[in-house]
């Protein structure tokens, strides 16, 4: 089997996450931040992909939330999954959308806005 941690603390630039464990930041170029942390069973990632400014406490927060509730859609069959209850200050959202891998690597995201997912990897 994989070993996700290993594959995401070794990614170039790859630095962990302040206050959230099995959690890693990285930036590909100056224009994207991407975060990722594992499941609770350590087999799958899930991933938020910021365009601009990086609001490190606010994917911090998707992150932990989307792993609280990863068993509602982590290898649920479920392309797309709203996980609700989400609580952050400043955000005036409380639903986290979650978008399978296959959906991630098949759809089209939308521009504009901050668009926060936490796709589930096989």
């Amino acid at each position: 089997m994989l070993n996700l941690e290993a594959v995401l603390s070794a990614l170039p630039g790859a630095a962990p996450v302040p206050g959230l464990a099995s959690a890693w930041r990285w930036s590909p170029n100056p224009m994207f931040t991407l975060t990722a942390a594992l499941s609770t069973d350590g087999r799958h990632t899930l991933q938020v992909n910021v365009r601009g400014p990086y609001d490190e406490a606010l994917v911090t927060a998707l992150l932990a939330h989307a792993r609280a509730h990863d068993g509602t859609f982590v290898e649920q069959g479920r392309p797309l999954v709203a996980v609700g209850g989400f609580q952050h200050d400043g955000t005036r959202f409380d639903t986290v959308g979650v978008a399978a891998a296959e959906v991630r690597r098949t759809g089209t995201a939308p521009s504009g806005g901050r668009t926060a997912r936490a796709p589930a990897s096989r």
